[in-house]
């Protein structure tokens, strides 16, 4: 009878019922079997029970009745199938797992599905992986950064249709929210805004999970998130965007259904933070690499300017030939050296060695020229120039920065040469006739920038050339340059190679120290900034 308690068996009912029969069947042909074999022992008396004959003849027996106890049941299953291949509507299908030793036995089509479920499983997790590989194709380090995470959770909703994802980065010792996305009820990529409740959310899942306050005291930098002791495991699933031992930031899967991520999720979700991780360590290697070429062009434009400032070897002086050069250790020069025309005829030499190297003593050094050049033409002698310099350096407080500088004022047609030395090495004088080189003895001051100089601190020295006589003035990075054995090129091999000197023209003086410079060092670089200034002395005969 029809109605609301009578209801016909089920498919589960049927299926169940239809697995039991040949159990049935199996378990009855094992007992007769069985009990056949036995009753034939028992028959048979003792002393042939156990013929090797008939031993062997029983075990044919047996496994013939195995294999068409196997045949029969593979024909019953496949004329009764127990199980329906297309599931009724409004049921879902079930779980294909791992058949048991009766299904591979009675049912041989259900191991040919569960190995296609599994061929499919493997095939949608190697194009999952394929697709993730090709993520950083996608990205584009000269866009913003905010801009090109938008591609990236575009990428990793599509592997994730039924989760929201948010990206934390850290900003000093808050953690700050970046992006987020949902999907969109219509289909396609929704993004959150900050005041998404969802982010809210978030950021306490986070606190509540992490510990913070460990983790920037670390500075961001561990192989594993630290996470707050008893605190029960959330659904949501935070993973590190890190690279070795650094975190760029927190990646937070949160599912919209009440389970977490399976065993095959988790490992795409940790592939796709692995990638992420990767693009915000590249970001931030192509900035530095941007501004490392910014500086670059400006320390270019630095060191084209102060080449510039320097005085052209070729000046028409009466009565003297001059040349200098210039080779910084670095691309900006922290040395440099001057010819400056007075306004009474005579012509000021200037050379200066500022302490450090780089940008901060190249613009010291560019202050210092300027204010030579104001104050040379006031000054009556060199040591009332340094002084005035000494002076105003002092009143700009440039903390640690101070510079040596050696001035020698020279008047046309006159060998006379005066000289006064604001702690800076002093002036050898080459005697050509004599062939020997002479140390000037005078006394040298405090260096530029150190104290406030009284009256008096800087003294005069004169010193009268013979004809083709000539003084040379350098910085300490010409003595204190070493070779590869660490040895040091000193004031000794310094002479000796004046001494060697060709008796011609400044500049052949000049390449001919530096070559003897070059031929000492070898391979190694220099250390310090090297100028070097000679000045010879050629009357004009009439």
């Amino acid at each position: 009878m029809d109605g609301p308690f009578c209801s016909a068996p089920g498919p589960k009912t049927m299926e169940n019922g239809s697995r039991l029969v040949p159990l049935k069947y199996l378990g009855a042909g094992v007992f007769t079997l069985a009990t056949a074999i036995g009753m034939l022992f028992l028959q048979e008396p003792a002393a042939t029970r156990y013929a090797p004959g008939r031993v062997l003849a029983l075990f044919f027996v047996v496994f013939g009745a195995l294999v068409t106890g196997i045949i029969s049941y593979w024909t019953y299953s496949r004329l009764f199938p127990g199980r329906p291949a297309t599931p009724p509507p409004g049921e879902a299908p079930p779980p294909v797992g791992i058949p048991d030793f009766s299904d591979t036995v009675l049912q041989p089509q259900l191991v040919v599905g569960w190995f296609e479920s599994s061929i499919s499983r493997l095939r949608d997790r190697c194009t999952s992986l394929e697709r993730i590989s090709q993520l950083l194709g996608f990205m584009d380090y000269s866009q913003e950064l905010h801009r090109q995470l938008r591609v990236a959770l575009q990428f990793t909703q599509e592997l994730f249709p039924d989760a929201c994802l948010l990206i934390f980065l850290p900003d000093g010792p808050r953690l700050h929210f970046e992006i987020g996305s949902s999907p969109h009820p219509t289909g396609g990529v929704q993004f959150l805004a900050p005041e998404d409740h969802l982010v809210q959310d978030a950021t306490e899942i986070l606190r509540d999970q992490i510990d913070l306050p460990r983790l920037n005291d670390m500075g961001w930098q561990s192989f594993a998130l630290p996470r707050r002791a008893g605190r029960e495991q959330a659904a949501q699933a935070i993973l590190p965007l890190s690279l070795w031992n650094r975190i760029r930031g927190l990646l937070l899967f949160h599912p919209r259904r009440t389970r977490g991520l399976t065993g095959d999720e988790l490992v795409i979700a940790n592939l796709i933070a692995r990638q992420i991780a990767i693009f915000l360590d590249n970001h931030v290697l192509y900035q530095e690499h941007l501004d490392q070429q910014r500086l670059h062009q400006e320390v270019e434009i630095a060191r084209s300017v102060q080449t510039s400032a320097l005085p052209r070897n070729v000046l028409a002086f009466p009565g003297f030939d001059i040349h200098g050069v210039c080779n910084p250790s670095r691309e900006i020069s922290g040395d440099y050296y001057d010819l400056i025309p007075r306004g009474d005829g005579r012509l000021a030499v200037v050379i200066a060695d500022v302490s450090g190297k780089g940008l901060p003593a190249a613009l010291f050094l560019s202050k210092i020229q300027t204010l030579v050049r104001s104050a040379v033409d006031p000054a009556p002698t060199p040591a009332a120039l340094l002084t005035t310099l000494s002076r105003q350096i002092s009143r700009e407080n440039l903390g640690t920065l101070f510079a040596t500088m050696l001035v020698a004022f020279l008047t046309p047609g006159s060998p006379r040469v005066a000289f006064a030395s604001a702690g800076h090495c002093r002036p050898l004088v080459v005697r050509t006739r004599n062939e020997y080189v002479e140390d000037i003895p005078f006394e040298v001051g405090i260096p530029l920038g150190l104290f406030d100089t009284d009256e008096g601190e800087y003294t005069d020295m004169e010193v009268e050339l013979l004809p083709a006589d000539g003084f040379l003035l350098y910085t300490d990075g010409l003595t204190d340059a070493t070779n590869r054995q660490r040895e040091r090129y000193g004031m000794e091999k310094l002479r000796l190679s004046l001494e060697n000197a060709p008796a011609g023209k400044a500049s052949e003086v000049v390449v001919h120290l530096m070559a003897g410079l070059n031929r000492f060092k070898g391979t190694a670089p220099l250390e310090d900034d090297t100028t070097i200034v000679y000045v010879k002395w050629e009357p004009v005969t009439t």
